[in-house]
């Protein structure tokens, strides 16, 4: 289990599941995204998630607030985001 999952289920036991498909298989799901800047975000990120495991990717040494830059707040860790968004 992930560690979001982890989180995601001590927080309120919601359960995410896995389904791992081939790169074919994601190609031919993305070739089926109407959205051109979505498909072409989705390709991105396979792209990385390859360089990745071929580890031809560079870590990041640096540390940056990325949701801060796009919307204007700091990001905030997943279980504070968790247990915000489920409260009853």
């Amino acid at each position: 289990m992930s560690e979001v999952a982890k989180i995601l289920y001590d927080v309120d036991e919601y359960e995410i599941k896995v389904n791992d498909i081939n790169k074919e298989q994601q190609e031919k799901m993305f070739r089926m995204i109407p959205s051109p800047g979505t498909r072409s975000y989705m390709e991105s990120a396979q792209i990385t998630m390859e360089l990745t495991r071929n580890e031809k990717f560079k870590p990041q040494n640096e540390l940056n607030d990325d949701v801060l830059t796009v919307v204007g707040r700091p990001g905030t860790k997943m279980k504070d985001w968790a247990v915000e968004y489920f409260k009853k």
